[in-house]
């Protein structure tokens, strides 16, 4: 666990213990998808990876909720949701906060395994 539920409760977060169980796994499991289970190593959790999850356990909030209201009628009652990209938001969240981190190693958390100096670099996507 990255992020503690007294910690989560300590930034300003609102679900219960149990809502907030299963969205931290689902930050937990998303972060080591992408750090290719570089942060499960790691002996102490980085302040960065503590505020990552925040963030993505509140975007998970956000998306079960369906978004934010964009607009509310009364008549016959209509409320309408702006739409939520939460893969989209969720990759800029994780770049920017793990962006330059590095494990004991050296190596940066999102090292997929090719250096931008690779004469092929510009093929693999």
């Amino acid at each position: 666990m990255y992020l503690t539920f007294s910690d989560y409760i300590d930034m300003g977060g609102t679900l219960t213990e149990a809502a907030y169980t299963r969205l931290e796994y689902k930050a937990r499991r998303l972060i080591d998808a992408y750090t290719l289970n570089r942060v499960k190593a790691l002996t102490e959790t980085p302040e960065s990876v503590k505020m990552l999850s925040f963030e993505l356990i509140c975007l998970g909030e956000q998306d079960e909720e369906g978004g934010q209201i964009a607009s509310v009628g009364n008549d016959g009652l209509s409320i309408s949701y702006t739409a939520v990209d939460s893969k989209e938001q969720a990759e800029s969240l994780i770049r920017s906060y793990l962006a330059g981190e590095v494990d004991a190693d050296g190596t940066p958390l999102l090292f997929r395994g090719v250096e931008a100096s690779c004469p092929f670099f510009g093929l693999i996507r």
